[in-house]
């Protein structure tokens, strides 16, 4: 089963879920494992661009808002290359909860405070 989700975060379109074909830079297709019971967490990367490495590392919004989803495991990357693109890496035991915190204004708020420029966000869920 494959399913596809897309998010508004505030008034701010993040990201477009699509089919595979035409898809462009920007684009982001969100496949969840089909999960039963007993098998691992899917393990999710969420890379973005942000205003301030220094600032959204330091951030404590990520445990805040992520946390009570039951989201576990939470690293952060940073590009060496262009040290304002990031990532995230962590393990979601509940997408649909992660993904309808995204059209929330708690998220947008804690996005705008970590400076996340929202139109870059990509999201890739373990297959």
């Amino acid at each position: 089963m494959r399913r596809f989700w897309s998010c508004q975060l505030g008034n701010r379109r993040a990201q477009t879920a699509v089919p595979w074909e035409g898809l462009g830079v920007n684009d982001v297709i969100l496949q969840p494992r089909v999960t039963t019971e007993g098998d691992a967490m899917p393990t999710v990367i969420a890379h973005h661009d942000v205003k301030d490495k220094d600032h959204w590392l330091a951030s404590p919004k990520r445990e805040e808002i992520f946390g009570p989803l039951g989201v576990t495991n939470i690293r952060t990357f940073v590009d060496p290359q262009n040290p304002n693109r990031v990532a995230i890496l962590m393990d979601v035991a509940d997408m649909d909860a992660v993904m309808g915190a995204m059209n929330t204004a708690e998220m947008a708020d804690a996005m705008e405070y970590d400076g996340v420029l929202p139109e870059t966000l990509v999201i890739l869920v373990e297959a």
